[in-house]
């Protein structure tokens, strides 16, 4: 073999050595992307499960026959408004992040109206329990009940909206399958 022989022989493992060394590196920066995805991805789905714990919190705080038969008056009956006010306030804001930050439109556009159902049903249950507290309740518990109902009705959509977004998400990643290494 002749110089120009092994120059080309040279060259062609230059070239092959080269070639791997790009796809070796496409596909762990792709590993490397996709790690990064899942961890973002577990910390947005902890974050819209904590949500989705202290909406159910409110509701069972908030059910107007809990409320009702327990209901009293004065300042520890206040204190009890002003603390469940705070709770739906907070829980409200959490919402309202969710639904600025959620990858679907149907659980942005659900996250946004909970918070108005959350506060109807907290004003109903405030209105039954000073209707229990000084005179008829009757009237006031059906409506409040209704309230609620609504309320725990939006709440389920959202759940389901939230379970469907993340099977969507799912099946994109199963797309990837030349760097499911993570």
């Amino acid at each position: 073999m002749g110089w120009d022989e092994w120059t080309a022989v040279g060259t062609l493992a230059l070239a092959v050595m080269t070639l791997a060394a790009v796809i070796v590196t496409i596909v762990i920066t792709a590993q490397d992307r996709r790690r990064a995805d899942v961890r973002v991805r577990g910390e947005r789905l902890w974050s819209a499960a904590e949500v989705v714990a202290e909406v159910d919190r409110l509701l069972v705080a908030l059910a107007p026959e809990r409320r009702g038969m327990s209901a009293g008056s004065g300042p520890a009956e206040n204190e009890v408004w002003v603390s469940l006010y705070g709770n739906v306030g907070q829980v409200e804001v959490r919402l309202r992040a969710l639904a600025i930050s959620h990858s679907s439109d149907a659980v942005r556009s659900l996250a946004s109206e909970l918070p108005r159902a959350l506060w109807r049903a907290a004003m109903s249950s405030r209105e039954h329990v000073q209707s229990a507290a000084y005179g008829d309740p009757a009237e006031t518990l059906t409506e409040a009940q209704a309230r609620h109902r609504e309320a725990i009705d939006e709440f389920g959509r959202l759940e389901a909206a939230m379970t469907s977004a993340g099977r969507a998400d799912d099946r994109k990643r199963k797309r990837w399958w030349w760097c499911r290494g993570a």
